[in-house]
Order: structure tokens, then C-alpha cells, then sequence
């Protein structure tokens, strides 16, 4: 199949909140956001569909999870010869628990669901470091 019957992550970065420049260091605990791009293949776009997005901000230092958030949407069918492309905001709330040092980067998920066709795709963010 073509990329029209895929649906794919384009862009995944973890930024501070309200910006769209890439995190380097960020305070521990502090909220940000991760900004995400994904495509929807033309095939896909022409039925309802709904998807869902996770974002894990992974510890690099200790390999564990320390903070998981979904996001949730919808787009209504269109007839289109390009792809779509939609970029949506996850907000990372505060009060995650990493120490200063930790390397931090965020695994995005993507699950985009129509009465035909079902697709997956995953990102990785750059990393960053928390810092005082």
C-alpha cells in the first residue's frame, strides 16, 4: 500500500510551555508541552477517524517511566489528493519526579482508527536534561 493508506508521525519535540523551540534543560517537575505533526494519507482522510496520541517522558538515567499523558481527537472525512497534516499540542503537567542530571525524552504513540482502516506510528523527542 501507498503512503495515501498510511498514517504517519511527522514531528515530535518536547517544548517549554507555550513555545516551540526545542528543550535543552528543564527545571525539575516544571510543565511543557510536546508539539507533534502527523500526516494522514489521502485514502485514510476520505472516512471519519479518530485517534489517539500518548506521550511517555522517559528517564534516559534510570530507564523509567515518569510521566505518561493521552490526547484524544477527531477529524471528519474529506476527499483530498494530498495528504493532511495535523499538529496538535500534548501538555506534560507538572509535577513529574526526576533528579537534577536526569537525561528526559518523550515516546509518542499514535493510534489512528476509521471504519476501515486502522494505523500506528511512534516518535522519539530529542533528549533534554533537568537541571536546577
Amino acid at each position: 500500500m501507498g503512503r495515501q493508506y498510511d498514517v504517519n508521525l511527522t514531528s515530535a519535540r518536547a517544548v517549554d510551555e507555550k513555545k516551540t523551540s526545542a528543550i535543552d534543560v528543564i527545571l525539575p517537575g516544571a510543565r511543557f508541552d510536546v508539539l507533534v505533526e502527523f500526516e494522514v494519507g489521502s485514502a485514510v482522510r476520505a472516512f471519519n477517524g479518530d485517534y489517539t496520541l500518548y506521550a511517555t517522558v522517559r528517564n534516559q538515567t534510570t530507564l523509567a517511566p515518569v510521566a505518561t499523558v493521552s490526547k484524544s481527537g477527531s477529524l471528519a472525512g474529506q476527499q483530498t489528493l494530498e495528504p493532511t497534516t495535523v499538529p496538535e499540542t500534548i501538555e506534560i503537567p507538572a509535577g513529574w519526579v526526576a533528579n537534577t542530571g536526569d537525561v528526559l525524552d518523550v515516546l509518542v504513540s499514535l493510534l489512528y482508527k476509521t471504519g476501515s482502516i486502522d494505523d500506528q506510528d511512534a516518535a522519539t523527542t530529542t533528549t533534554f536534561l533537568v537541571s536546577q
